[in-house]
């Protein structure tokens, strides 16, 4: 099971990602805990850094994280999307 959850999402096919949410049902490890995780995360990070997404100041968020006990999967998500937010981020004010 470990193996499974340490599967990166991103470029997964659609039919993977159901077989993996599949085999990951009814355990601990379940993809709506993670997806839950991942979106707090990204709302946590985008609220930290509001020029980099785009977003006016805001009040920080109330969600506390502790990315360390984030899941591997999760923690490579974030970094995939924290990398694609900062490229374009870096392309827009180039011009």
């Amino acid at each position: 099971m470990r193996l499974i959850t340490e599967v990166p999402l991103t470029g997964l096919s659609d039919q993977v990602r159901t077989l993996r949410s599949t085999l990951l049902r009814g355990t601990v490890h379940s993809t709506e805990l993670e997806e839950q995780a991942l979106v707090n995360a990204k709302r946590s990070i985008a609220q930290a850094v509001p020029a980099i997404f785009g977003l006016s100041l805001t009040v920080p968020s109330r969600i506390e994280l502790h990315f360390a006990k984030l899941s591997a999967t999760i923690r490579l998500e974030i970094g995939i999307w924290l990398r694609q937010q900062v490229a374009q981020h870096a392309e827009v004010n180039e011009q």
